[in-house]
């Protein structure tokens, strides 16, 4: 009986000790996994303990370098195209036809907040001023940017951001009113190009020229909204100089000439919405020639 008593009490003992050895075992093997795997493959918390034990593939000596931009970005102009970007979208009047930058503006939206600093970095949520963020991050949001699986995110994060600057900053359509505002002076039409000048953002690469995305977008913005005046007149420049450069293409000397004449019969306007109505005639004539040209061409 007394040997019954001990063999019974043993084997919890032993129970203890085989779990004690199991969970000894998952920890160096946790440890080590930690220390000598790839951080890139590792949740968070793992990866964390990697930075911890100084695993070399997972200690980053610097944050990001697209955490300052990404920050700023979100200080100044992203949130403005966050609110925004929906009726951007929705205007036809500022796209061309499967205008890729059109989608790029709804992708953004889709994953807008994704981008936010604090979603990124669960620590940046802390400190409410994303000036600070950039310049001077707190020490904890320092380690958090250093762990291999969030320094991967944020750059990422700052490469969709900057394309999608880019993206407005090469709006095509800036181009198209670049070339009105030039006929306009080259004209002597003062008054509209006084009109339209002020709407157009500065041209990459000349001088004095500064990337301001923020400007940028906020002259987009008063496109969309300004449809009596710079929609209307995007609109029928931009076809008016697709037809003009189709028929100066075609190698017909009358056809050539036709552009330059039908543009003799403006005259300078006070408002680029009279402007705007004063292509209506030249658009309409240039119109029927292309569409005459392309009849004789079919017919033979």
């Amino acid at each position: 009986m007394p040997q019954q008593e001990t063999s019974r009490f043993k084997t919890p003992l032993f129970a203890v000790a085989v779990v004690l050895v199991v969970l000894q075992t998952v920890a160096v093997a946790v440890f080590a996994y930690a220390r000598l795997g790839d951080p890139r493959k590792m949740p968070d918390q793992l990866a964390r303990l990697a930075i911890k034990v100084r695993n070399p593939r997972a200690y980053y000596l610097s944050i990001p370098p697209g955490w300052v931009q990404l920050c700023l970005a979100w200080d100044t102009w992203l949130p403005d195209l966050r609110d925004n970007g929906r009726r951007l979208v929705l205007t036809d009047g500022l796209w061309q036809p499967n205008d890729p930058r059109r989608q790029v503006i709804a992708n953004f939206l889709a994953i807008a907040n994704e981008l936010r600093p604090e979603s990124l970095v669960p620590e940046a949520a802390r400190e409410k001023s994303l000036a600070v963020l950039a310049k001077s991050p707190p020490v904890a949001v320092m380690d958090e940017l250093r762990l291999g699986s969030v320094y991967s995110r944020v750059d990422q994060a700052s490469i969709e951001v900057t394309l999608l600057a880019v993206q407005l900053e090469t709006w095509p359509e800036w181009d198209w009113m670049r070339s009105l505002l030039k006929l306009m002076q080259n004209r002597g039409f003062t008054r509209a190009a006084a009109a339209l000048q002020p709407r157009l953002p500065p041209t990459r690469g000349t001088a004095g020229f500064r990337e301001d995305t923020r400007r940028t977008l906020k002259l987009l913005n008063d496109v969309s909204l300004d449809e009596t005046g710079m929609l209307r007149l995007l609109s029928r420049w931009s076809e008016f100089s697709r037809l003009a450069a189709a028929m100066q293409a075609s190698g017909d000397p009358e056809q050539q000439m036709m552009p330059g004449r039908l543009l003799d019969r403006l005259t300078d306007q006070p408002t680029l919405a009279e402007f705007a109505d004063a292509l209506v005639t030249p658009l309409a004539e240039l119109r029927r020639r292309s569409a005459l040209a392309s009849t004789v061409v079919e017919s033979r």
